[in-house]
């Protein structure tokens, strides 16, 4: 195929130029004009003081992050599962005991009981855990090695 000859290309660089010419006449035009008004925002709405949940919430929270920063490091991540367990299920306990004081709904009472039962069970469990392998909550004393047996 032959390329185009210097007088069949003169047309589409004629447009071309022209397309630019006109482009670039009108960015003086458009950068005259105000910039376009900023969305309305709506106001803020002021934060609802917090109700009874709310604070009980941050002051559980409060409480297990203390008890998780007092929590000495062993070197052993068995016991620090153990330790770190027992201050989550502390704080859904407490949450859950609010629930049970602040909301209307039974099924949300309901499920609150469930779970402190299921939370005390479960720290009793960890508990038991950390007694037998010299961890008792609080204690430093790392967690004796699992014995393992070979098989022959």
């Amino acid at each position: 195929m032959r390329s185009p000859s210097s007088s069949q290309q003169e047309p589409a660089i004629r447009i071309a130029a022209t397309l630019a010419l006109l482009a670039c006449a009108g960015l003086p035009a458009c950068a005259s004009q105000p910039p376009p008004a900023a969305p309305a925002t709506p106001a803020p709405v002021a934060a609802a003081p917090p109700n009874g949940f709310e604070a009980d919430y941050a002051a559980a929270m409060a409480r297990m992050r203390s008890e998780v920063a007092s929590i000495k490091q062993t070197g052993n991540s068995d016991v620090a599962y153990v330790q770190h367990m027992i201050a989550q299920k502390k704080a859904s306990i407490a949450l859950s005991e609010s629930a049970m004081k602040h909301s209307a709904d039974a099924t949300v009472k309901r499920m609150a009981q469930a779970m402190i039962n299921t939370q005390q069970r479960e720290i009793a469990t960890l508990q038991r855990w950390a007694g037998l392998h010299g961890a008792a909550s609080g204690s430093t004393a790392p967690a004796s090695k699992p014995t393992t047996t070979t098989q022959p």
